[in-house]
């Protein structure tokens, strides 16, 4: 099966169909659609590395993301690739730098999404040679790319205040992530409880317990010594969830009050913050097409995830 075939199914000339599997803004909506139809009824797939071989572009995006174990990640590169779909560019995932640099250079991919990359050389490279969109990730000053930022402070301002008015006053944080990640979202309760001269339990080493277990170690020694957790993700806050019910000895032995962040899981009693893939995903490939198709500039969009606060 060609793109001949494809054109003739579609009823359009051999350019008008390329045109349209390689997301071109110049062919009309309806057409790109008649051409998708088309190449989805004749299970039509673009030789994606003969195109790189042959020099010329290969509609291929490469998405960047390391933490493919939190489903998170997997939701927001999912509705990404969706998106890009519509637009006729096909997508594949990276789960390192390593990876994605090869790819860069084997296939001739037009551009890459970056998913909460820290990496300030890696970011700036990777912008520097193709259109870029980063997605919380940390952005150095004077790269000029599009980002997709998430400003987390109302969501941990309501937690931190809903956990005050419910009494919680001995806190703890558990995350793996980097410092300058913290920054973005943890560091946002440290500093609000440190303005009411309230001081986190920390481990021995650090701000912040980097593991479900460790945390555990500290916890089921000394009962009451934490009434709430602010976890880095659902994940590490659902471990810990089930881990503590799991040693709860009575109906009134009390478990700490804890805070999750993503929104990928719902329990009861169970808080966190709920974070928009689909809004994320739309700006992003939004952004990426202006820049590609020169309508644009790079742009920068805030997005504000929302606290969910459960009884």
């Amino acid at each position: 099966m060609t793109i001949k075939d494809v054109a003739k199914r579609a009823g359009v000339c051999l350019v008008t169909a390329s045109r349209a599997m390689n997301g071109r803004e110049s062919v009309r909506p309806t057409i790109r659609r008649r051409v998708l139809g088309a190449a989805k009824e004749l299970d039509y797939t673009p030789n994606l590395l003969a195109r790189g071989l042959a020099g010329s572009s290969t509609s291929l995006i490469s998405i960047l993301v390391s933490k493919l174990s939190n489903p998170y990640f997997g939701l927001l590169t999912e509705q990404i690739s969706l998106r890009l779909n519509t637009h006729g560019i096909s997508s594949v995932l990276c789960d390192s730098p390593d990876k994605n640099e090869n790819l860069v250079r084997s296939l001739c991919t037009n551009g890459t999404f970056m998913i909460s990359t820290v990496d300030p050389v890696l970011i700036r490279e990777m912008a520097e040679r193709r259109p870029t969109v980063g997605i919380n990730s940390l952005v150095p000053k004077g790269v000029e790319m599009s980002s997709i930022e998430l400003d987390f402070i109302n969501a941990y301002s309501e937690l931190v205040n809903a956990a005050l008015g419910a009494r919680k006053k001995k806190f703890a944080f558990l995350s793996n992530v980097s410092i300058e990640f913290q920054k973005k979202k943890l560091d946002i309760a440290r500093r609000m409880l440190k303005s009411l001269k309230m001081k986190p339990v920390n481990p021995v080493a650090g701000e912040s317990f980097g593991s479900v277990e460790e945390i555990l170690s500290y916890i089921l020694p000394n009962p009451g010594s934490i009434d709430a957790v602010f976890c880095e993700n659902d994940i590490f806050a659902s471990r810990l969830a089930l881990a503590l019910s799991s040693r709860k000895e009575s109906a009134k032995d009390e478990m700490p009050l804890i805070i999750g962040c993503d929104g990928i899981f719902q329990y009861e009693g169970f808080w966190t913050i709920s974070v928009d893939v689909d809004l994320i995903a739309q700006n992003a490939v939004e952004s990426y097409m202006d820049v590609s198709t020169g309508k644009s500039k790079h742009r920068k969009v805030t997005i504000v995830p929302k606290a969910i606060i459960r009884s």
